[in-house]
């Protein structure tokens, strides 16, 4: 009873990207950046209708793409064969999510797939 334990160094949870370089990231938490700065340092656009409200039949273009689903969260990206849209994939995290590491468990949610898709 009592037993100590030695806890070994903790590992991050982020790592680094499998392919490509990460973005700079131009936010910081005092200052504020407008649509059309978004659009012109990221090239990402506010146009159209929002990745939540698409519908894709039952999901089935999207498991082309990514495979099944884990646990009904999201999909992995790592075991893709198309290196072009891993890279896609974590450039696009990074700048929404505004980090310059990616999650080690390598999944986007359900959202984010099927915008990449519908893209």
């Amino acid at each position: 009873m009592g037993k100590k334990i030695k806890l070994e160094d903790i590992v991050s949870s982020w790592v680094a990207l499998l392919y490509g370089t990460p973005p700079n990231i131009i936010f910081d938490r005092r200052t504020s950046i407008s649509k059309n700065q978004f659009f012109e340092k990221f090239g990402l656009c506010n146009k159209g209708p929002s990745s939540k409200h698409l519908k894709i039949r039952k999901d089935a273009k999207v498991e082309e793409f990514f495979g099944n689903p884990i646990n009904r969260n999201g999909y992995r990206y790592c075991h893709l064969d198309n290196e072009e849209l891993i890279i896609r994939v974590e450039l696009l995290w990074m700048i929404v999510h505004q980090r310059t590491q990616v999650p080690c468990i390598r999944m986007i949610n359900m959202v984010e797939a099927r915008g990449l898709v519908y893209e």
